[in-house]
C-alpha cells in the first residue's frame, strides 16, 4: 500500500557470529522471498561495511544472496579519532576506499561488479586542533559537518588538498583556538566516481542525499560522470497532449496583463507537422494597463523534471499568428548553476505562416532572469519556459506553436540526421497511472518496444510485430510497477532508440 521499490537492510553492527553464513542465508531467504510474492523488480539490498575486519564477512557470498550490496564508503574518521582526518581517503592508508573495493570486496569486483554500489560521504568533520598542520592531534571533537556548510567554509577560510588521502581540508584560527574541516567535494568525489567506474561497479550513492542543500557542484559532478545527451530531441510536438507545458496560462508571477480567461489548449486542425500543436488565444486583463508577458512554463518550472540536454547545441520552435504587430518571443533555460537565464526577444512574424524561431545556449546572447548569470555555463541545459511580449491591447491574440525541438551542435554543425526510426519522450512524464509511448517509422519493419527498470532487467515487452511506415502510438499502465525510473527501448531494422520515463506514485 505503500508503492515502495523494495527493501535495503542496515544492520551496521551485528554480533561478530552472525558476519558470515547467518547472515547470508537471512539475505538469500528475504529476497527469494521479495521477489517471489512481490516481483523481481523489487530490489532487496544491503548496507555493507567498508572494511571487512578480521575477515568476518562472506562478501561475495552476501553479493550473492540480495541484488546488490550498499557499500558504505565513509567514516573512516570520526569522534572517536585522535586526530583530524578524512570521512572517506581514497588512498594513502592501509584501509581507504580503494582497498575497500580492490581488496575487501575484490572477489565481488572480479566477479560481479554489476552487484556493487559505492556509498560516498555528502558530510565530514570539524575538530578543534592542536594546530593547523595536516591531520593535526584533536584537542576536541565539535561534529560533522554537512557538505553545503563546508564549501561555505572552503569559500571563506580557503581550501586545502591532501595529496596523501586525496581529500580537501581546511584550518582556521579563531578566538585563540586552531580548527579543522575535512569533507569530500566535486574534486574528491570526481575521483572516486573514476574507481567505481573504472571497475564497472553498478553505481555510486551517497549518505545522504540533500546534504549539499542548494549547492550545484554535486549535482554539476554528477551529470558529467552518468548523463548521457541526446543529439536530438522533441521536446513536445503536441499530438493529443500538451506534454510538459503547464495549462494555467497566469500561474507564473512573470506573467503581467492577460487575463485569467486566455486559453492554452490543444489544436488538431491548424499544425506545423504530426497531428496537433499548442493554440494560444490571450486576452486582455482589462484592470491592468501593462503590457503583456506570458510564461508558459514546462513542468511548472521544475528544472529537476525537464530533459536536460547539452550546453552546445540549440532550442527551435515554430510559430503562427496573424498578428505581429509589437509582439516578440523568448525562452527561459536552467543551466543547473543555480539561476534561469534568459535569451534575446526574436520579433514574431504575423502573416500567417509558420516560421522558426532558434536559440542558441553559446552563440547567442543571454541574460540573467533568476539569480542567473547571463550566460549558459553548467552542465545541463533544461527549457524553463516560453515567453510572448505584446503591448497591452484590448483585442484578443490567437496564435499557434508547434514542434519544440533541440538539437546539439558539434563545430558549429548541427549534428542531427533523419533516422530510419524516432522515438519520442513519453508524456506525462513523470507520470502515475498511464503514460503514452510515440514512435514513427520511416520503413516497414519489425518492432520491439521493451520497458526496462533501472537495473537493466526487463519489465515489460509491449511490442513485438510487424509495421508499415508511419506513426504509432501505445499507452502503458504503471498498475502493477512501483516508483523509480524505467527505461523503454525501441528496435526496428537494426536501429535502436531508448529514452528514459519516471513513475512517481
Amino acid at each position: 500500500s505503500y508503492n515502495l521499490d523494495g527493501v535495503n537492510i542496515d544492520f551496521e553492527a551485528p554480533k561478530t557470529e552472525d558476519r558470515g553464513t547467518i547472515m547470508n542465508r537471512f539475505m538469500s531467504q528475504l529476497t527469494d522471498s521479495v521477489h517471489s510474492q512481490l516481483g523481481e523488480e523489487y530490489e532487496v539490498s544491503f548496507a555493507g561495511p567498508a572494511i571487512n575486519w578480521s575477515d568476518r564477512w562472506d562478501l561475495a557470498g552476501l553479493a550473492n544472496a540480495c541484488d546488490y550490496i550498499f557499500i558504505m564508503g565513509y567514516s573512516f574518521w570520526g569522534s572517536w579519532s585522535s586526530t583530524a582526518g578524512p570521512t572517506a581517503p581514497l588512498e594513502g592508508l592501509t584501509n581507504s576506499i580503494t582497498s575497500s573495493v580492490m581488496d575487501h570486496y575484490g572477489d565481488v569486483v572480479q566477479t560481479h561488479p554489476e552487484k556493487l554500489i559505492l556509498g560516498t560521504p555528502y558530510y565530514g568533520n570539524r575538530w578543534q586542533t592542536l594546530s593547523s598542520t595536516e591531520g593535526s592531534s584533536s584537542e576536541y571533537y565539535i561534529g560533522s559537518v554537512f557538505y553545503s556548510s563546508a564549501a561555505d567554509i572552503f569559500r571563506n577560510e580557503g581550501r586545502n588538498w591532501s595529496s596523501s588521502y586525496k581529500v580537501p581540508w581546511t584550518s582556521y584560527y579563531t578566538d585563540q583556538k586552531w580548527y579543522q574541516v575535512w569533507c569530500d567535494d566535486d574534486e574528491s568525489l570526481n575521483l572516486k566516481y573514476n574507481l567505481l567506474m573504472n571497475n564497472k561497479l553498478l553505481g555510486s550513492g551517497m549518505w545522504a542525499l540533500g546534504y549539499d542543500d542548494d549547492e550545484m557542484a554535486l549535482w554539476n559532478l554528477l551529470a558529467r560522470k552518468y548523463y548521457q545527451f541526446p543529439d536530438e530531441y522533441t521536446i513536445a510536438d503536441f499530438g493529443d497532449t500538451l506534454g510538459v507545458f503547464y495549462t494555467d496560462l497566469t500561474y507564473s508571477g512573470s506573467t503581467t496583463g492577460i487575463s485569467t480567461e486566455s486559453i492554452l489548449e490543444v489544436d488538431n486542425i491548424d499544425y506545423y507537422s504530426g497531428t496537433g500543436s499548442m493554440k494560444l488565444l490571450l486576452k486582455d486583463n482589462a484592470s491592468s494597463t501593462n503590457d503583456w508577458t506570458v510564461r508558459i512554463l514546462a513542468n511548472r518550472g521544475d528544472k529537476f523534471l525537464n530533459r536536460g540536454f547539452s550546453r552546445n547545441g540549440l532550442i527551435r520552435l515554430r510559430l503562427k499568428t496573424t498578428d505581429g504587430n509589437g509582439k516578440a518571443v523568448a525562452v527561459t533555460v536552467d543551466d543547473m548553476v543555480g539561476g534561469t537565464e534568459i535569451s534575446d526577444k526574436i520579433d514574431i512574424i504575423g502573416d500567417g505562416n509558420w516560421h522558426e524561431y532558434v536559440w542558441d545556449f553559446q552563440n547567442d546572447p543571454w541574460n540573467n532572469f533568476s539569480v542567473g548569470n547571463g550566460k549558459i555555463d553548467g552542465p545541463i541545459v533544461s527549457l524553463d519556459a516560453i515567453l510572448l511580449f505584446s503591448p497591452n491591447q484590448n483585442e484578443d491574440w490567437a496564435l499557434n506553436i508547434d514542434d519544440i525541438e533541440y538539437e546539439i551542435i558539434t563545430n558549429g554543425i548541427v549534428t542531427s540526421i533523419p533516422d530510419k526510426i524516432s522515438l519520442k519522450q513519453n508524456y506525462p512524464n513523470p507520470f502515475n497511472g498511464h503514460t503514452t509511448i510515440e514512435y514513427s517509422l520511416l520503413e516497414e519493419g519489425d518492432v520491439s518496444l521493451k520497458v526496462y527498470n533501472i537495473a537493466g532487467q526487463l519489465v515489460e515487452e509491449l511490442v513485438h510485430r510487424r509495421h508499415q511506415p508511419g506513426s504509432y502510438r501505445f499507452q502503458f499502465s504503471s498498475e502493477k510497477y512501483s516508483s523509480g525510473v524505467y527505461i523503454y527501448k525501441l528496435i526496428s531494422n537494426s536501429v535502436v532508440k531508448t529514452e528514459k520515463m519516471t513513475l512517481l506514485k
